[in-house]
């Protein structure tokens, strides 16, 4: 990825001014007299029932609260750059923030492991250091087939292809190699996998999910999950299981749109999926962007707490999706003012408001809700104690930081091997019997067609280093179709040219000779989105 502009301070140079707090008295102490909560050896419900206690109405919302990392950078907007110093202090020790997330695209201004790591480290050291209990940050980022935001980093298959290799341990080692790469720059939060089904292709998120079907899909996606939890990298990592539920039925094929489908279909299919990835163990999950049944998921008590929770016993972090707890406002209609749509999410069971750009707005705004009677102190406390209990599971009052020295060494080039074994069983190959197709000892020249068959960018697909696609100005390495081909083709070249008709050079090709024609495709995307639905949106995580 191309720098950006330099903007601001560098963090490594922020000045750090801490804030000082009375004594705290009445509470339990752990070993040498610090307060339990700061103790490793107590029980993790013991301690986040102590630090609870310790806290404000304010540092708990805070703890709900997830800003993109751009508003920590450069303008303080959407300008990237440098961390600054201003931006910090607005959103780390103003508001309290308790998870910052790099939506696509959003980085450091060098894209390399070594700067993400320091990026994620100075991050976590300004919110310890300007923390009045000294507690850290949840990082976020969407690694959904490999590292793919670190340039460099090795690029695994989207889940469609490593479902195509019906391998549960084969995505299992996928997903912990991601974990490790993850987790060497420093990001403890991993959103993925995805546990959607898909069976509609208009729906642009199609390849990111493992397949059709119930079973194979919450196999893998299960998979996933222990390969994350399981990592045993620099630091732990949380997966993430979305998007929760119903999310991939879109009535017009549009994304984040409502989905109409009959109960039992909901029940036994579309939520099967999730249910057996959550059961695996997974630490979290994301919320469904849309609507299912005329219900935003975002607001559905039924799903989010009833089945989720009562029926699947899930007792993790459950996070919105991107300004999705806002949309229940301005786009579904369903609540009056930005404090209501808030306390609709809340009290169905959303725990973490995912609010890239406007922290300060959804911490008053939830802040004026409790006042108002809309959401109890009990919920908060709930919601609160989830995210604190993910923090202390994952080691972070512990172990915050990463050695930012080691992370090109841990992720350039790194499982290279896992992914040159994920990308051959996901190879789909069809059996040339009754030589329907004129391949034969005779053959010697080979036609190459589809404009996608040069381009390693479009093979790389959604998701790649930013969030569409591979930004145009950044190169990746790797072999594409043409060149695979050409190396292992017969002595005379391959032919390459449009879909139709096969020319090379304006001239058509001989056809006197067997030719085999290969690589089309849509251009790479992540998703298109509805008319009016964040049809403006640069980047973002899902």
């Amino acid at each position: 990825m191309a720098p950006r502009p330099r903007l601001g301070r560098p963090a490594a140079a922020l000045a750090a001014v801490a804030v000082c707090a009375a004594p705290l008295t009445g509470f339990p102490a752990g070993a040498g007299g610090e307060p339990l909560y700061r103790d490793a050896r107590a029980g993790v419900d013991d301690r986040v029932r102590d630090l609870l206690g310790r806290m404000t109405l304010e540092e708990k919302i805070g703890q709900m609260t997830q800003i993109a990392v751009v508003r920590l950078q450069g303008d303080c907007r959407e300008s990237g750059g440098e961390l600054t110093e201003a931006c910090l202090r607005t959103v780390l020790r103003g508001h309290a923030v308790g998870s910052v997330l790099s939506g696509g695209g959003m980085g450091p201004p060098v894209n390399t492991p070594r700067a993400w790591a320091r990026m994620v480290n100075a991050v976590q050291k300004y919110a310890l250091d300007h923390s009045r209990l000294r507690v850290p940050v949840l990082y976020g980022i969407d690694a959904v087939h490999g590292h793919h935001s670190v340039l460099g980093a090795t690029v695994l298959p989207h889940q469609l292809g490593l479902a195509a290799a019906w391998d549960p341990e084969l995505v299992r080692d996928c997903a912990g190699a991601t974990a490790r790469a993850v987790a060497a720059t420093g990001i403890d939060w991993n959103f993925a996998p995805v546990a959607d089904l898909a069976r509609d292709r208009r729906w642009g998120r199609y390849y990111e999910t493992f397949g059709e079907d119930p079973l194979l899909a919450g196999a893998l996606a299960a998979a996933a999950v222990r390969g994350t939890e399981d990592a045993h990298g620099a630091k732990d990592v949380a997966s993430t299981v979305k998007h929760v539920g119903g999310y991939s039925e879109p009535a017009n094929g549009h994304d984040r749109v409502p989905a109409d489908v009959s109960p039992r279909y909901l029940q036994d299919t579309l939520l099967a999926p999730y249910r057996t990835a959550v059961e695996a163990g997974a630490k979290s999950v994301m919320v469904n962007s849309g609507a299912v049944n005329g219900v935003p998921a975002t607001a559905s008590h039924h799903l989010l707490t009833t089945i989720l929770r009562q029926r699947w016993g899930f007792t993790g972090v459950t996070v919105s999706d991107w300004q999705d707890v806002r949309a229940l406002w301005t786009t579904y209609k369903v609540a009056a003012d930005y404090p209501h749509a808030i306390a609709l999410a809340v009290n169905a069971g959303v725990d973490m408001a995912m609010e890239p750009y406007e922290a300060g707005e959804f911490t008053e705004g939830l802040r004026s809700a409790v006042q108002g009677g809309l959401v109890s102190r009990r919920r908060i406390d709930e919601a609160a104690g989830r995210v604190l209990r993910l923090k202390f599971t994952l080691g972070l009052f512990e172990r915050p930081f990463t050695d930012a020295e080691r992370a090109d060494g841990e992720v350039l080039g790194a499982a290279q091997d896992t992914a040159r074994r994920a990308a051959a069983s996901s190879l789909v190959l069809l059996r040339n019997e009754r030589n329907i197709l004129p391949f034969g000892p005779s053959a010697r020249r080979i036609v190459v067609a589809g404009s996608y068959a040069d381009d390693i960018a479009a093979q790389t697909g959604g998701w790649t280093v930013g969030w569409q696609r591979v930004p145009e100005d950044v190169k990746v390495p790797g072999t594409t179709v043409l060149a695979g081909i050409e190396a292992a083709a017969p002595p005379e070249p391959a032919w390459y040219g449009p879909a139709t008709p096969p020319t090379r050079c304006g001239r058509p090709v001989p056809r006197t000779r067997p030719w085999w024609s290969s690589a089309s495709g849509r251009p790479p995307r992540a998703r298109p989105t509805a008319p009016g639905r964040n049809s403006r949106r640069t980047s973002r995580s899902w």
